[in-house]
């Protein structure tokens, strides 16, 4: 939580109440603190401060007894304590702030959290059956999602997405809602016939995928399912129809999906970049179990403002270097990497932000 500053001894005085900036429940924000340095004596100003206070706290007493019973539990004694005498104007900031925190709970960790999805079996060898996928969950107890799912097979095929619906909402430690776009065309339309087509009146339409997951505060990620509901025909095989990719395959009926926060690591990939401009790579160390590799950039200021975040995703079986898209406006990236092994379990996990 953020502070407003106090008036500086040497500025021109400006009266009004140091006021607690962040609070969250419209109880606690009539609390104010009235600390001046302007005006009247020290003793005076000091004891207009703490008839100020009084007054605030007389207002709220009943409200924040209630909300202090309602959390009882969860409060440390010295908590408790401090919890009794809240009109007291002398409360250390990081001690109110804990308590605040834990009367306006934020439920499970907002943010944007990078992973993956995994089909369940569609009995297609030459499938991979993995994507890579990312939330920017809100902060707040109740707060909206935004998130998308990328299909790439190979790395010649044009990547498609499917992208969260304005329903799609956290509450709590719970993430819920639906995805929907456009897939790859039905394998039967070859390069002749796209050729006197539009593309995209082709393409499978995904109109409605539900999906819900769980926070796990223990180990800081969000996982959950998902299943196709309308638009897709799960016998229909799927192609790019893109001359020298050869990519065909079809969709499980539903899967499992797992974001981690961009701080987190697994095993020991070594990311890093090397070179400038046209010679930039990105590149890591692959674990020796490694069968796929989940490569992805995302554009951070796009994903965290609801537009579309990815820049680029490729999904490797061998190789260890991925080279970026760098555009003429600066902004700020994410590059993250992930390695399965045969059975499609994480081995491998690593993020690096780069402002290029």
């Amino acid at each position: 939580m953020s502070y407003t500053q106090a008036p500086d001894k040497k500025a021109p005085c400006k009266k009004g109440p140091y006021k607690k900036a962040s609070y969250k429940i419209a109880m606690l924000t009539a609390f104010t603190i009235a600390l001046s340095a302007c005006g009247g004596s020290g003793s005076e100003t000091v004891d207009n401060a703490l008839n100020d206070a009084n007054d605030s706290y007389k207002n709220i007493a009943t409200d924040v007894r209630a909300a202090y019973k309602k959390v009882e539990d969860k409060l440390t004694n010295k908590e408790k304590s401090m919890a009794e005498i809240l009109q007291s104007i002398f409360l250390p900031e990081d001690s109110l702030d804990n308590f605040l925190d834990k009367i306006t709970p934020e439920g499970g960790k907002g943010g944007l959290y990078v992973g993956y999805f995994v089909e369940d079996n569609d009995n297609e060898l030459n499938d991979s059956d993995l994507g890579v996928v990312y939330f920017d969950i809100g902060n707040d107890y109740a707060a909206s999602v935004y998130g998308q799912m990328s299909y790439q097979q190979k790395t010649c095929q044009d990547p498609n997405t499917l992208t969260t619906e304005k329903i799609s909402i956290k509450t709590d430690e719970a993430i819920g809602g639906v995805l929907s776009g456009t897939l790859d065309p039905a394998a039967k339309f070859d390069n002749t016939v796209l050729k006197f087509l539009q593309f995209d009146e082709l393409k499978t339409s995904v109109a409605g995928m539900p999906f819900n997951g769980d926070y796990d505060s223990n180990r800081d990620y969000w996982d959950g399912q998902y299943s196709y509901q309308v638009g897709v025909d799960f016998g229909r095989e799927l192609s790019d129809n893109k001359d020298g990719c050869d990519v065909n395959y079809t969709l499980g009926g539903d899967g499992d999906f797992k974001v981690l926060p961009l701080t987190a690591t697994v095993g020991k990939l070594d990311v890093n970049l090397t070179g400038t401009g046209s010679t930039l790579n990105l590149n890591w160390t692959a674990p020796a179990s490694t069968a796929r590799t989940l490569v992805t950039q995302i554009n951070l200021d796009k994903a965290t403002d609801r537009g579309m975040g990815f820049v680029r995703t490729n999904q490797l079986t061998y190789g260890t270097t991925f080279t970026p898209f760098v555009d003429a406006t600066k902004a700020n990236y994410a590059f993250v990497v992930q390695t399965f092994d045969a059975t499609n379990k994480l081995t491998g996990y690593q993020a690096m932000i780069k402002a290029l």
